[in-house]
């Protein structure tokens, strides 16, 4: 039978609309996979996910615990004007976290300005008098007076009543033990600088902080020291808080189990007015910038 060829373009038209739109679904580009669990770009986002450019792989928090400086008081006394401390705060060495009130402490400074008040007729009959200077000065040292505060009361002659707690070191606080009015019990003393103390806060060095990945050898072979990449923390106000971070060191030896390599990041670029809550052993995802943005 002798078909017109006028009559067969509609026939072939239809059949390449239907070629193209087979086509067009069978290309797995056009979904836009966005992590390695393979869940679409968009739609199907958790709200609690970040959103990022760039594949994702989970890493651990490491804390050095030789990095973090534990705040102790060795007098009981009462926790009182609370400078709104939090766990993750940025803090400046020297400065003050809070105050305290203690009549032992108070003693303490009176003995100690007895000694400097009556230096000179000390030395007339003790050849000891300087030790007991120095002694008087590291008692209160090692109660928790700073050296600027005993400056403080050898030049007004009279102790405080309220002394100021200040931090040992600049930092995060990585732990806090206190509230306002709070009554601190140090223990008993067995001896002149000897007490179990009340540890009231912890301070982290931010070095302290480290991060380390499993990455795929095939995605670690990729990358260089000091890429730039993005660490992703959990945050209780927007669900996850992004930090720029980069590429310390990659391990050089694979994983036989499981083929991946240990890649260790550091923190880079900490804004000094957004907390840093961290723990040792916390989940958290990184991912990694394009070469041409690392350093």
């Amino acid at each position: 039978m002798n078909v017109s060829p006028i009559a067969c373009i509609p026939l072939l038209a239809s059949l390449l609309f239907v070629a193209a739109d087979v086509f067009a679904h069978s290309n797995a580009g056009a979904f836009g996979v966005d992590d390695e669990h393979g869940s679409a770009a968009s739609g199907n986002r958790h709200s609690d996910e970040p959103a990022v450019s760039g594949r994702r792989y989970p890493a651990t928090i490491i804390v050095d615990s030789r990095r973090v400086h534990d705040l102790v008081i060795k007098v009981n006394a009462r926790i009182v004007n609370s400078r709104d401390l939090y766990v993750g705060k940025s803090v400046e060495k020297s400065e003050v976290l809070a105050e305290i009130e203690s009549a032992e402490l108070e003693t303490v400074q009176n003995t100690y300005l007895g000694i400097v008040r009556n230096m000179d007729a000390v030395q007339s009959f003790s050849v000891t008098s300087p030790q007991k200077l120095i002694e008087g000065r590291m008692n209160l040292e090692w109660r928790g007076m700073s050296a600027s505060d005993i400056e403080l009361i050898e030049l007004q002659g009279k102790p405080l009543k309220q002394v100021p707690i200040r931090a040992p070191v600049a930092g995060y606080l990585y732990s806090l033990n206190i509230i306002n009015n709070q009554i601190l019990n140090a223990g008993v003393q067995t001896g002149l600088f000897a007490a179990t103390g009340i540890t009231i806060a912890s301070i982290a060095d931010p070095a302290a902080v480290t991060i380390e990945a499993s990455i795929p050898a095939a995605e670690a072979a990729r990358l260089i020291r000091r890429q730039a990449a993005t660490v992703f923390l959990p945050s209780q106000e927007t669900g996850w808080m992004s930090v720029p971070g980069e590429v310390e060191m990659i391990s050089p030896l694979i994983n036989p189990a499981n083929q991946r390599q240990l890649v260790r990041l550091r923190l880079s670029g900490l804004s000094r007015s957004a907390p840093l809550r961290v723990v040792n052993g916390m989940k958290i995802l990184v991912s990694f910038e394009a070469r041409d943005h690392a350093h």
